[in-house]
């Protein structure tokens, strides 16, 4: 994404500050927590009243793996953005 912005700067736009787009995104894995957490939640209000909870988390660990595996399978082909640039 820095690259991203970068080239972005070079083609006219607004350069764009690296520091800026690591705090978007770490605030979207803030948003993806709480609402795993909110869902969690909500499955345990669920088991408390006696309700089926295995969908609601099911679907919680449904959505984690798949983010989790987008992110390992990002880090095998792009790499950890240290970039490969040696003198």
């Amino acid at each position: 994404m820095k690259e991203l912005a970068e080239g972005a700067s070079s083609a006219g736009g607004e350069a764009i500050d690296a520091e800026v787009i690591e705090l978007i995104f770490n605030l979207i894995r803030g948003a993806f927590l709480l609402l795993v957490a909110s869902a969690s939640l909500f499955a345990y209000n669920q088991a408390q009243q006696g309700n089926d909870w295995r969908p609601i988390v099911t679907q919680v660990a449904l959505a984690f793996a798949i983010v989790i595996a987008i992110d390992v399978i990002t880090f095998l082909f792009v790499g950890n953005g240290g970039g490969g640039g040696g003198a």
